[in-house]
């Protein structure tokens, strides 16, 4: 896809620069847990198209994270699921979701990839360890 102004800021791109955008449903038992949608800058594959098929991804965001990013930033926060989350994720509209937005960097400091998780209450626990220096 062509990237919109939020994709452009979080990747470092010029707005409308085409970026791969992944999105996938995770189930738990089958059913819905989390949403995501991730979005990869295309100059990080250069001409080498061999990892995409037209179905889509052949290889997945995982596996481009552990091959070229080295750290994330990701910022928490709880979201209304709209209409379109409701109906991926089978809630009701306006159920609350965790949201996580992150930026996966380069070990040179690049953004590499640009996600966005939703997760379905009751089904992922979410744990932190916070640690005074």
């Amino acid at each position: 896809i062509l990237c919109n102004a939020q994709i452009a800021e979080k990747l470092d791109i010029a707005e409308g620069a085409p970026v791969f955008e992944i999105c996938r449903l995770v189930t738990a038992d089958e059913k819905p847990a989390i949403y995501c949608r991730d979005y990869v800058d295309t100059h990080f594959f250069g001409d080498d198209t061999s990892q995409f098929n037209y179905d889509g991804v052949v290889i997945s965001s995982f596996e481009f994270l552990q091959k070229v990013a080295f750290m994330d930033l990701a910022e928490l926060e709880a979201v209304s699921a709209d209409e379109e989350l409701a109906s991926i994720c089978e809630i009701p509209c306006g159920t609350p979701l965790l949201f996580v937005e992150a930026v996966h960097y380069t070990f040179k400091g690049k953004p590499a990839l640009y996600s966005q998780e939703y997760y379905v209450p009751g089904i992922v626990k979410h744990r932190m360890l916070r640690k005074k220096t």
